[in-house]
């Protein structure tokens, strides 16, 4: 025992240490406090629904056993410190469910990583439809210079020479297009060629026309090889066996479908039926060369097939436009379609060649059977 306490003092203390009612009753309320103060944080959080005066008190207060202090005890470490802020309480519910803060930046890049591969996935799958459009840009320029050279032919060359400029500037801008682009340069091409020329006959014209296209056709292919390969290109000799039949089977069709819509419009006048079925053979080459082992071969390889046919057989068709009758553009167009799907089907030139050439060798027969006759 401490020798400067009296013992007086010493009864005095001793009796201090009894249960004092007004000292643990303060205690008691300021833990009540500390419960409705993390109960009110944890409501802020959005984890408790219920008001927080209903919140059970988790805590329970127990009347400490009344017992002798040691003499090397101290009075503050007895009776505690009355006038110091006690340690919150927070029910162990409510350290588990709250969130960190640290988590937020983290998830926030996750969101941020995934709207990123969604736009690279949805560019990505863009990137064909793209090219299709492009292709569709490619048709609506050529038409719309052929219908202008049409109807205003002094307007229609500068819409050819607009034309031909377009499809430069897209073979320099896009180079997954520029084959393509330039394949589909050589018609506007042949055109100017074709306007350049005196006034001449039609059978001239058309002359003219097939043969710059045969010819940049062939300094294209020399020049620019496409080395895409074909799986179907190469057919066997029972394909050809029985696929050349067919072809010419469904050559002399179109050639009927074609006689009856056009038979009384017949462009080579006074020119022998020998040297116009020769003509008409070589330019169903040069259009198979050009509209199918170019333009559709190219367009194949960078858009969807269905916008390779379209585009195939539009440039077919408006080739054959003409002041004469509107059927001949639709017999071009059927006939073009069945070109363009039997060459995405079979890839082979020999094929569409003998129905093009069939085609037209049986409207000549048909137009020498029963026009010429009479």
């Amino acid at each position: 025992m401490d020798p400067n306490i009296t013992p007086l003092e010493t009864t005095q203390t001793s009796d201090d240490m009894s249960y004092n009612p007004d000292l643990f009753g303060s205690l008691k309320q300021k833990m009540a406090e500390d419960d409705a103060r993390s109960a009110a944080i944890a409501n802020a959080w959005g984890r408790v629904n219920k008001p927080a005066d209903s919140m059970p008190v988790t805590t329970s207060f127990e009347e400490p056993e009344q017992s002798v202090p040691s003499d090397d005890d101290d009075d503050s470490q007895v009776f505690g410190a009355p006038d110091s802020e006690p340690t919150p309480f927070i029910p162990v519910s409510d350290q588990t469910d709250r969130p960190s803060h640290s988590k937020i930046p983290s998830n926030l890049f996750k969101t941020t990583g995934s709207i990123r591969n969604f736009f690279k996935t949805t560019c990505r799958k863009l990137k064909p439809i793209s090219n299709n459009w492009y292709g569709l840009v490619i048709l609506l320029v050529i038409a719309l210079a052929q219908l202008t050279l049409f109807w205003r032919p002094i307007a229609g060359i500068y819409f050819t020479g607009a034309a031909l400029a377009v499809l430069i500037g897209l073979a320099l801008w896009r180079k997954s297009i520029r084959q393509l682009a330039i394949s589909a340069a050589i018609i506007p091409i042949s055109l100017m060629v074709v306007l350049s020329l005196p006034q001449t006959t039609t059978v001239v014209q058309l002359v003219v026309f097939y043969s710059v296209i045969l010819v940049l056709g062939l300094i294209y292919r020399l020049m620019l090889t496409l080395d895409f390969p074909v799986e179907n290109t190469h057919l066997t000799k029972h394909d050809y066996g029985s696929m050349i039949p067919l072809m010419i089977v469904l050559g002399l069709v179109f050639g009927a479908i074609v006689y009856g819509l056009t038979r009384s419009y017949y462009v080579f006048d006074n020119t022998s039926l020998p040297l116009v079925a020769a003509i008409l053979v070589a330019f169903a080459l040069v259009e198979e060369t050009l509209f199918r082992g170019l333009i559709q071969q190219r367009a194949s390889q960078v858009m969807s097939p269905i916008v390779a046919i379209i585009l195939s057989a539009g440039l077919f068709t408006l080739m054959s436009i003409d002041h004469t009758t509107a059927w001949i553009p639709i017999s071009s167009l059927l006939l073009g379609l069945v070109l363009a799907y039997v060459y995405y089907k079979k890839q082979n030139l020999i094929l569409t060649f003998t129905l093009n050439a069939s085609t037209k060798l049986a409207y000549i027969a048909l137009m020498a059977a029963f026009i010429f006759r009479k």
